[in-house]
């Protein structure tokens, strides 16, 4: 073998173990990325938040329902502007609950959250009509 070839051989080498270093780092983020986001069953769900002293909790439905009844201590964040407002000053540390009707609203805010850097995501399984089938607590006070 002459050393041009050499050469060649041994750069060739050295670009497959840089694409697989870079492969494996996009492999490594992609999972850390799924991790901080913990998607939940109602009963799961409730149990956690439990735990938590300095959660905060997102309504992602309509305005209207949200004044009819919501979750305990909820905020409301109906577009991605007010999401983003609401977590403005939050720290990126702060576990974060999402929910919504029946799941399809949350995924998108959860989209937004995750991109946003926060670390700590849960999502409610199946949304509040799941939540309300479990017998779980809402609180219905009027709001207006």
């Amino acid at each position: 073998m002459n050393i041009q070839a050499l050469k060649q051989y041994q750069i060739k080498g050295i670009l497959t173990v840089l694409i697989l270093v870079l492969l494996s780092g996009i492999c490594f983020e992609g999972i850390a990325q799924k991790k901080k986001v913990q998607r939940l069953e109602p009963v799961a769900f409730y149990e956690v938040l439990a735990r938590q002293s300095n959660a905060m909790i997102i309504d992602t439905r309509p305005a209207y329902k949200f004044e009819e009844y919501r979750m305990k201590d909820a905020v409301l964040a109906v577009s991605q502007k007010d999401l983003l407002k609401v977590v403005k000053n939050q720290p990126k540390n702060r576990p974060l609950f999402v929910y919504c009707e029946f799941g399809d609203r949350s995924k998108r805010a959860i989209k937004v959250l995750a991109g946003k850097g926060f670390t700590t995501i849960y999502e409610l399984k199946g949304g509040l009509e799941e939540w309300m089938e479990q017998g779980l607590e809402i609180d219905s006070t009027i709001l207006k």
